[in-house]
């Protein structure tokens, strides 16, 4: 049995596209229109504001800045009429969380840092789909030096951040990552209790 590789496609990355960012997401623009045509299906009074839903599905950001929302949970919450954690319903958000090690150096503080609503420095540029996959084909029987070991702690650290990112619990935008919104806030709260005990 052979195994190929695909290698005639262009991989665009989340974390810097300038050509497609706006597709991740809705736009402020279009959260706006939507919360418009929400006010005619219900009575306009028990309608959700526009700012409901920009505190707590916004928060994500194109390369130039610009406001991207959830989406899915944008969706659900104008058809349901409520706001409520969505997001986490997608089903990944447990393998992240499952995935985070606060064994490598600092996660804890930087999850902490991020509930507070301070940003992280961090270059994340390097890692697409092929990085990951090599990453995660090293050896780790080699022996290894002091100065082995933090960079492979770095790059743990940039594979989960990235991974974060890409299934979109964090959010990049000029070399710093953040917790996009209060829907993912309260679910980063949830998961330093779930690891404490």
């Amino acid at each position: 049995m052979t195994q190929s590789t695909i290698n005639c496609f262009n991989e665009y990355s989340m974390l810097n596209d300038k050509d497609y960012y706006q597709y991740f997401g809705f736009t402020e623009q279009e959260v706006i229109k939507l919360c418009e045509i929400n006010k005619t299906k219900y009575n306009e009074n028990e309608t959700l504001e526009y700012e409901n839903i920009e505190n707590w599905y916004n928060g994500y950001k194109g390369y130039n800045g610009k406001k991207i929302f959830n989406s899915w949970s944008v969706y659900h919450a104008l058809q349901n009429n409520r706001i409520e954690n969505y997001w986490i319903q997608t089903g990944r958000f447990n393998e992240v969380v499952d995935s985070i090690d606060f064994k490598i150096h600092g996660v804890k503080n930087d999850i902490l840092d991020l509930i507070k609503g301070d940003d992280i420095s961090i270059e994340l540029e390097k890692y697409g789909v092929e990085d990951l996959l090599k990453d995660t084909e090293t050896n780790d029987s080699q022996e290894k030096t002091k100065k082995d070991n933090d960079e492979d702690n770095i790059n743990k650290k940039k594979q989960l951040y990235s991974k974060m990112v890409t299934y979109g619990f964090l959010t990049y935008c000029n070399g710093k990552i953040s917790i996009p919104n209060k829907e993912l806030q309260e679910e980063f709260i949830k998961i330093l209790k779930k690891k404490k005990t």
